[in-house]
């Protein structure tokens, strides 16, 4: 889908330090021992060639509409610059190509919502709640009443628990939800946003600990914090389907949305590490992988590993699933355009996260 990009992988090296031999736990030795090694990143780009990649036809009318949105939402500064130049219409219009412009502009909305939520509670650039574990609990509390509200319609309710536009930027959403979907589709909405938002409240005391987390521990939090699962769970919304909900609570689809968070979220980690370690960010899968093998490149290496198992175990569920419900017709066509659209979500990510790569490159950052 990006010709452009075919060639970034094997060209983009990452400069980020010496090779250590038994590391420290600390964050500060670890930091130290990471900066000016160098790697070389895999071909993600490779390894998801067969999955689908495509863009919505409207994506210069979303990024119109996004701007306007998002400068009637938040004040002028530095957190809206950082928005428009995020390039989120063009995540959610590869994301989800073939939906209503609708359902593509709410999705988009609910990536926004995402966006900016997240860098409140992590982001020392924007956010006083980063440090303040007290506070940013409060915040965390109003967030899932806030949604809990919307889902349930209750306007009035709503308006009473928060003005905070990173809290109520979600209302677009929640009232779409709300007005459009079955009731078991709008608890799993609310049961994994809930799940993303008290995992991020654990990452935030892992990350207040003297010591790191150990991988196990990390990608056990991630699988919450990383919110794709929240994002996965408005597929039905979005391709204005309705799957059984033995369907949806089948063994197998959770192994689809798993593997989808695990690839999104490696996929992130090792495209981010230059960035994060030059904001001394080491709470994250490609420095924890180095304290364990003492390389930065074997580090790499082991998490393109994991890429490839979870490719290679998405696949095998989304077969399983098409062979156990081939019977029903009209299922089987909802079915196929849900786990199109989960391998659709890993490729979307990694083509916008290598746009972004390039332009923060081509800037000199």
């Amino acid at each position: 889908m990006f010709p452009w990009l075919l060639s970034c992988f094997s060209l983009f090296k990452a400069v980020v330090a010496p090779k250590a031999t038994a590391p420290p736990a600390g964050r500060e030795n670890l930091l130290s021992l990471i900066r000016g090694q160098s790697m070389t990143l895999p071909d993600i780009e490779y390894l998801l060639r067969h999955w689908p990649q495509s863009i919505h036809p409207e994506l210069d009318r979303l990024y119109t509409d996004i701007e306007l949105y998002l400068e009637g939402v938040f004040p002028a500064g530095k957190r809206l610059q950082k928005l428009k130049a995020a390039k989120i219409p063009l995540l959610g219009a590869s994301w989800l190509p073939d939906v209503s412009y609708q359902a593509l502009t709410i999705s988009t909305y609910l990536l926004i919502w995402v966006f900016v939520w997240d860098d409140e509670m992590d982001s020392l650039e924007f956010s006083s709640i980063v440090a303040d574990p007290k506070q940013a609990k409060v915040f965390r509390t109003a967030t899932i009443e806030y949604i809990r509200a919307c889902l349930d319609g209750d306007d009035i309710q709503a308006a009473k628990i928060s003005s905070n536009p990173i809290i109520t930027s979600f209302k677009p959403v929640g009232d779409a939800v709300a007005s459009s979907c079955t009731n078991d589709q709008i608890a799993a909405f609310l049961s994994e946003l809930e799940l993303f938002v008290y995992m991020t409240g654990v990452e935030q005391l892992f990350q207040q600990e003297k010591m790191l987390p150990t991988v196990e521990e990390y990608q056990e939090r991630r699988m919450g914090s990383s919110s794709v699962g929240a994002l996965l769970s408005i597929t039905e919304y979005a391709y204005d389907i309705d799957i059984p909900i033995n369907v949806i609570k089948d063994h197998d689809v959770r192994i689809l949305i798993d593997e989808a968070n695990t690839i999104v979220s490696v996929t992130n980690d090792i495209l981010s590490i230059k960035k994060e370690v030059a904001q001394g960010q080491v709470d994250s899968l490609i420095p924890l992988l180095y304290l364990r093998h003492g390389s930065l490149q074997v580090a790499v290496d082991s998490a393109m590993s994991t890429l490839r198992s979870s490719v290679v175990s998405l696949e095998s569920a989304a077969e399983r699933l098409k062979a156990r419900y081939l019977h029903d017709e009209r299922l089987t066509d909802d079915l196929m355009k849900y786990i199109e659209s989960i391998k659709r979500s890993c490729t979307a990510s990694l083509n916008w996260r290598l746009v972004i790569l390039v332009g923060i490159t081509d800037a000199g950052y």
